[in-house]
């Protein structure tokens, strides 16, 4: 293959004998200034640093692991949250620094038979349970707890504190 040499510019772009590409070199650098297009495949063999904090997609981001381990490890080495999913801006879920999820919406355990499992408290109304289940709903006359028979209007246990009855 015959090298090609001009000291012409194609464009914007600045054609040099010393781009060091890398061709045919290992270890050497390809160094761009300035956008890139690849209309194709992309394939990286080792480590990947992005130094920008922002990655937009058009599509969708899969992720497919042909191998052993996990598809997707995330690793915060800092004190602010590891994740934050947002729907339209407005988070939805996110794992804080030390682990504690937040999820601002309804909760569904679907296609399971498998009883959920919660380990230590659980707090209804409260951020912090003070009991295995602690109901709490500061703006009631009366705090309760009632729990019905499905498909029944009628009561099957019916606690109420502030009445004195039980």
């Amino acid at each position: 293959l015959t090298k090609w040499v001009t000291t012409e510019q194609i464009g914007d772009s600045i054609v040099s004998d010393a781009a060091n590409t890398g061709a045919g070199a290992v270890g050497s650098t390809l160094t761009i200034a300035g956008s890139a297009v690849i209309a194709g495949d992309l394939t990286v063999q080792g480590l990947f640093t992005y130094l920008n904090t922002d990655v937009r997609v058009t599509d969708q981001l899969d992720i497919t692991n042909e191998g052993t381990g996990p598809a997707l490890i995330v690793n915060q080495t800092g004190t602010q949250p590891i994740v934050d999913f947002k729907d339209d801006g407005t988070s939805v879920f996110s794992i804080e620094d030390g682990g504690g999820v937040t999820i601002t919406n309804t909760v569904s355990a679907l296609g399971t038979t498998d009883p959920n499992y919660f380990a230590g408290n659980v707090g209804i109304g409260t951020t912090k349970p003070t009991k295995q289940l602690t109901i709490h709903d500061a703006s009631a006359a009366e705090v309760g707890l009632s729990i019905y028979a499905i498909g029944g209007s009628d009561a099957c246990i019916d606690l109420t504190e502030n009445s004195g009855t039980f």
